[in-house]
């Protein structure tokens, strides 16, 4: 059942204010650049303020995705759908029920659509997944499509590049138009990385190559030797990311020409890309490069096991089991911790914090927004 909204998402992906994708912006950075009232000095100061129970039936794969704050709505995930919710008074504008089978992958607010994507999580070894875009102010379904693989998906102007992977022989690539779901193109070889480089996507080859492609036509524009799998973008898109459990690769976009690559002995566990510097949790150390040339600008350890990060402004919000802790981005020096029932994800946007756990979305403010 939807209850029709009031305001406007007109929102795109790097507005410079909310958080309107998953990833924050095409880059996939999961660093707000653009927040300037919490820093330092102000983040002592934060309040709780929304606490929002949601459903969460008991065998959901739903719950605890990271929420998605856009054209003056907030989009959260749960364990039975997905709500669109005022982000001031917590009033619920609509909501849509997803199937439970299903997890969601990624949420992106652009052209006034929300696009969802979602994937089977019973099964590991024959996964499928779907494609869902919404109308953003009112949650009116506007078309939907079955991949029968796990889905990723990049917004590219008017189209939508959709795919993935599993560990079977399922492997799929498409294009689709934004407006109405139209299949542009089709590839059965897997969709690569979460980016695109220089407006091209990256797919797989029967040979283990890579094709960069064109999202509206899928021709290939070049083709890069081996597997790429960008996954990161640098702020000013010149620089790929790619991770492995320890492994991070930085190459140049329009060469594919490896910049640098820097290993760690231990696991990374999540990374936020800063204006001029990589952040990445590596279990119990937090650890900082520089994007031009890799160097390590600060390694500290950390005071527990943290599970995912964001970054916003001039700090870093480090999410464990019982604690969000904020920290500088410059030095790593810890500066708050604001206490949470469980884990879950975390955004930071216009002076506020919001926590999405399996069972309940709570927020943190500056007093002076009440």
């Amino acid at each position: 059942m939807l209850v029709p909204a009031v305001p406007s998402a007109a929102a795109g992906r790097a507005s410079g204010a909310g958080w309107p994708s998953t990833g924050f912006d095409d880059s996939a950075s999961s660093y707000n650049r653009y927040e300037t009232r919490l820093t330092a000095a102000t983040v002592n100061g934060l309040e709780e303020g929304l606490s929002l129970p949601l459903p969460h039936p008991d065998m959901s794969c739903q719950g605890g995705g990271r929420p998605v704050l856009a054209g003056g709505l907030l989009y959260v995930p749960d364990g039975k759908g997905l709500g669109a919710y005022d982000p001031r008074s917590g009033d619920r504008r609509w909501y849509v029920p997803l199937d439970t089978d299903d997890f969601v992958g990624q949420i992106d607010v652009v052209q006034g659509r929300l696009v969802l994507s979602q994937s089977y999580c019973r099964s590991f070894s024959d996964s499928s997944g779907t494609v869902t875009v919404y109308d953003a102010a009112t949650g009116a379904k506007q078309w939907s499509r079955y991949l029968d693989v796990p889905v990723r998906t990049m917004v590219a102007g008017d189209v939508l590049v959709a795919g993935g992977a599993e560990s079977t022989d399922a492997e799929e690539a498409a294009g689709f138009r934004l407006a109405d779901g139209e299949v542009l193109w089709q590839r059965h070889w897997p969709l690569l990385g979460r980016v695109l480089v220089n407006g091209a996507a990256a797919v797989g080859t029967p040979e283990g190559d890579t094709d960069l492609v064109d999202p509206a036509t899928g021709r290939t524009l070049h083709t890069v030797p081996g597997s790429y799998a960008p996954e990161n973008l640098g702020a000013d898109r010149t620089l790929t990311l790619e991770s492995n459990r320890n492994v991070t690769t930085a190459r140049e976009a329009a060469t594919r020409r490896v910049r640098w690559r820097s290993s760690s002995a231990q696991r990374i566990v999540a990374q936020a890309v800063g204006p001029r510097t990589l952040h990445q949790v590596a279990e119990q150390e937090l650890v900082a490069l520089g994007l031009d040339d890799g160097a390590q600008r600060y390694r500290v350890p950390l005071d527990d096991q943290y599970y995912s990060m964001v970054g916003a402004g001039d700090l870093l919000y480090l999410v464990g089991l019982a604690k969000i802790q904020v920290r500088r981005a410059d030095t790593g020096a810890p500066v708050a911790d604001l206490p949470i029932p469980d884990d879950g994800s975390v955004v930071v946007a216009d002076g506020d914090v919001y926590l999405n756990t399996d069972r309940t979305l709570t927020q943190w403010r500056l007093p002076a927004r009440r």
